[in-house]
């Protein structure tokens, strides 16, 4: 699977793996020179989650994006 392009991600999915983490520990060496690019992008990824679940809307009305006052 991995040879065949796919990412940790999905190969985590495929795998019954709780966690991210243990498919990268055991898969991982196996994506030279890509891991430094998941890495950022799950990194990225982390980071835009966290902005929007912190973040309300522009109007200043106290509703977050996709209508939860939270």
């Amino acid at each position: 699977m991995i040879q065949a392009g796919y990412p940790p991600k999905m190969l985590q999915e495929i795998m019954g793996h709780a966690s991210i983490t243990t498919t990268l520990d055991l898969y991982g060496h196996l994506y030279p020179g890509e891991m430094d690019r998941y890495a950022d992008r799950l990194n990225e990824a982390a980071g835009m989650t966290d902005a929007a679940k912190m973040r309300p809307d522009d109007t200043g009305n106290g509703i977050y994006p996709g209508g939860s006052t939270r």
